[in-house]
């Protein structure tokens, strides 16, 4: 059950930053300083309404850079 919870807090992570970099910047024609605000507003918000524990947000986040990463080189 915590896994399940850690892959789903890291694929929401990963969708906000690969919307915030690639999807707002090129067809929405947003600023790159505002798509980074967007991206920390609203998975800050997202890691503050979930009541999990520390460690398991900073897993998820991290994992979720890391997806991010893989899915930008494919």
């Amino acid at each position: 059950m915590l896994s399940i919870r850690i892959i789903l807090y890291s694929f929401v992570v990963s969708f906000m930053l690969f919307v915030s970099t690639i999807v707002l910047p090129d067809y929405f024609d947003f600023n790159e300083r505002i798509s980074k605000w967007i991206f920390i507003i609203t998975v800050s918000i997202i890691f503050l309404i979930v009541k999990e524990k520390w460690w398991i947000k900073i897993i998820s986040a991290f994992l979720g850079i890391i997806v991010c990463i893989v899915l930008f080189v494919l």
